[in-house]
């Protein structure tokens, strides 16, 4: 999980003559981690609350099930930098789901 803040950067920022890189600047590049961070942390403030009503084994099961679905949609849907940003989002579902449970 914590290889996704140094794996989508570097992606974006890989030329477009690779065939699969965006060519970005370190600037834009950076703005890719955006919806990770805005959706791991609305749903580690959600954590608490599921985590008390179904158990902390499975918020840290599905955080992980969906971090591994964003991981597959990344690897497999790559062609536009929205399917990035969709990819980043469901990345920080299962994050802030699953590192919010660690600690139990």
């Amino acid at each position: 999980m914590y290889s996704s803040f140094v794996i989508i950067p570097q992606f974006a920022q890989l030329p477009k003559s690779t065939g699969f890189g965006f060519g970005s600047s370190v600037v834009v590049s950076g703005l890719y981690l955006l919806p990770l961070t805005a959706s791991m942390m609305t749903m580690s403030l959600l954590a608490g609350r599921i985590a008390l009503r179904y158990g902390s084994r499975l918020s840290l099961v599905a955080g992980t099930v969906v971090t591994a679905a964003a991981f597959a949609l990344l690897a497999l849907a790559h062609a536009h930098p929205y399917d990035f940003l969709i990819g980043a989002a469901l990345m920080g579902i299962g994050i802030g789901l699953a590192f919010a449970a660690l600690g139990t």
